[in-house]
């Protein structure tokens, strides 16, 4: 009967750990299509922009679930600048017929501007797929300081247009499951114990042949082995609730 119990003790509390584990991270979805127009240049000179625009789409193209296509990519395919000069692009019906074209699901552009010994930096996104527009600035007092600024605010600015999860939290069991987990393992290692004890001294107080002196001693391993199997219990309980206790309980 206290076997049974252990057996169905046991059986829940591996059930508890592997609840607490993380699950995999589900399979990830098909890029989102990106058309990065060059930056518009206001008091800056084109060679700075133009290096400008190179550093953002690689900072794009770092970004995870996306797939950059730039301004500069489409000019070896076709007239882009004609087709810009014939319509507003900074006009969303632009911007959407442009990202449909493509099959793009969001267009970033925007400028570049002197502001003395500032650069300011100024994008936009816009998603086709509602025509709602997110802007971001980064303002920098030296150029060197502009890759270590694109990444995360281009981060923040898909983040914002719901085209990327927000930043996952760092990975690793929490100190509660952590803490469960080792309260848990303690409990069954006395519990086991205990139960291995009382079970090879009932085995040996069986022995018709030995004299009752001899048994008394082993009478008290008994019981002790049930005293620790009974701690052991209640530890290995402690930690199954602390595994199932919701994070921040």
């Amino acid at each position: 009967m206290y076997a049974t119990g252990v057996l169905a003790f046991v059986a829940h509390l591996a059930s508890a750990v592997l609840a607490a584990v993380p699950a995999p991270p589900a399979a990830q979805p098909a890029e989102l299509l990106v058309l990065v127009l060059d930056l518009e240049a206001v008091n800056v000179d084109a060679d700075t922009a133009r290096a400008i625009d190179r550093l953002l789409v690689a900072a794009l193209g770092d970004l995870e679930g996306l797939q950059v296509t730039s301004q500069e990519d489409l000019r070896k395919l076709a007239n882009l600048d004609a087709a810009k000069q014939a319509m507003d692009c900074a006009a969303q019906s632009c911007l959407a017929e442009m990202a449909g074209a493509l099959g793009a699901r969001a267009v970033v552009f925007g400028s570049v501007t002197g502001l003395g010994s500032t650069t300011s930096i100024a994008l936009s996104l816009f998603d086709s797929k509602n025509g709602v527009i997110q802007r971001r600035t980064i303002e920098a007092k030296k150029l060197d300081d502009i890759p270590a600024e694109l990444r995360p605010t281009l981060r923040a600015i898909f983040v914002d247009a719901g085209m990327l999860a927000p930043p996952a939290e760092a990975g690793g069991l929490s100190p509660m499951v952590l803490a469960g987990a080792g309260t848990a393992s303690v409990g069954a290692l006395a519990l086991l114990g205990g139960l291995v004890t009382t079970t090879v001294c009932e085995l040996q107080l069986q022995d018709a042949s030995m004299p009752g002196p001899a048994k008394e001693p082993l009478q008290q391993i008994g019981r002790v082995g049930l005293v620790v199997a009974g701690v052991g219990t209640v530890v290995g309980a402690i930690g199954a609730v602390l595994l199932l206790l919701p994070e921040g309980a």
